[in-house]
């Protein structure tokens, strides 16, 4: 190797300007061309003379510019994420159909929280409490009597995902309930429909020992219907009775509201209204 360095000192490679130059003198080359040298020592000197020259002639590694988006890129992704409107899936607690003059509602309950859903066709297989899985999202509707549209949600799809009370009721009681009401009222066949629901939905989650009796045993139960007005609210009295030896007797008195079906069981004791958890 310190016969590479010689040759290298005795052509003249020398650095200039952060560049390897190469120089040839008369006096250098003589005494290269009488001083035999080995093939490999040849080729490392061939080889740092070509590097050298191969360093000179390459410049500086160039930088490619970079790449602006097309225009109007970002504004297109922006209005993808957040002015689309996704669909939303979520476990919910059945309630009810609700019959509106301008769009039927599903009515579902999560947590604490109730929700409507605008819908095209009600579902008769669901029964009040049964679980449901609700495919939704954002929509409008328009206001009877008003051309402002509001925000409301779309039901596009419900699928049952477990028994409520009422629908365990039936597969166990497996009875239809029997009911009267006076001659005067004349009740429409719709809000009788409405008080059978409300009653049967009382008597799936019963405490009434009296009434669960009944039911374990399948006895037959049937209830009187009646309109009061008690702390100046319209009420549908319910007179809940099971068959004994001296006939029909009423062991249970429930108030529904006329307005917003909420149930209350009647504290005869004490005279008082108590709301039925869960509503």
């Amino acid at each position: 190797m310190s016969f590479v360095l010689r040759v290298c000192q005795a052509i003249g490679i020398t650095s200039a300007f952060g560049c390897i130059s190469v120089r040839f003198s008369r006096a250098t080359v003589p005494k290269l061309i009488h001083k035999p040298m080995s093939k490999a020592t040849c080729m490392i000197a061939i080889s740092l003379i070509l590097g050298s020259i191969l360093a000179c002639t390459s410049g500086p590694a160039r930088q490619s510019a970079p790449v602006s988006p097309e225009p109007g890129a970002a504004q297109a992704f922006h209005k993808k994420v957040y002015t689309s409107k996704p669909r939303h899936l979520t476990g919910m607690t059945f309630i009810k159909y609700l019959d509106g003059s301008n769009q039927d509602q599903f009515m579902a309950r999560r947590g604490n929280s109730t929700y409507t859903f605008m819908i095209d066709k009600a579902d008769s297989s669901l029964n009040r409490g049964d679980l449901v899985r609700v495919t939704w999202k954002d929509s409008t509707i328009t206001v009877p009597g008003n051309a402002v549209r509001v925000p409301a949600r779309k039901l596009l799809a419900v699928q049952k995902t477990g028994d409520g009370p009422v629908s365990r009721f039936r597969k166990y009681y497996g009875k239809q309930l029997n009911y009267t009401w006076p001659t005067d009222e004349n009740y429409t066949s719709r809000h009788l429909d409405k008080i059978y629901l409300s009653t049967e939905y009382y008597l799936a989650g019963t405490s009434n020992p009296l009434l669960r009796l009944a039911i374990r045993q399948q006895q037959a139960l049937t209830y009187s219907i009646e309109t009061r007005e008690r702390e100046n609210r319209l009420y549908t009295v319910v007179g809940i009775a099971t068959a004994g030896a001296n006939g029909s007797q009423i062991v249970q008195w429930l108030f529904i509201g006329v307005e917003d079906d909420l149930i209350y069981e009647y504290d005869l004791p004490e005279d008082r209204l108590v709301k039925l958890p869960g509503q």
